[in-house]
């Protein structure tokens, strides 16, 4: 009976580590950028800044009210966004920005 106690607790232990939900991360150097074009994603009102680079990636942009509404009015236009992490999403894959430069 002691045995089947331990087993069960055991088991018990093991599903609820694995199934407790992790948000992926993966953390990047500063210097990370990607270039390419500024684009919305998704459908209105729950529409998405994101850049667009050259292999059809995209890539969700995470930044600041300013530099949105600046990047928004930009659509269409090629940036070079440096950001410092990555972080896996159900929409795809969300990079938290840190500056942008505009490509002429």
């Amino acid at each position: 009976m002691k045995i089947l106690t331990v087993i069960f607790t055991f088991l018990f232990l093991v599903l609820i580590i694995s199934c407790s939900g992790q948000k992926v991360e993966n953390k990047v150097n500063s210097s990370s950028a990607v270039e390419g074009k500024i684009v919305k994603v998704g459908n209105e009102p729950f529409t998405e800044l994101a850049i667009q680079i050259n292999d059809n990636s995209i890539y969700i942009l995470d930044c600041n009210t300013e530099l949105s509404d600046s990047l928004s009015n930009n659509q269409g236009e090629s940036y070079k966004i440096y950001f410092n992490k990555k972080t896996k999403t159900d929409l795809g894959t969300k990079i938290k920005v840190t500056s942008v430069e505009q490509i002429k």
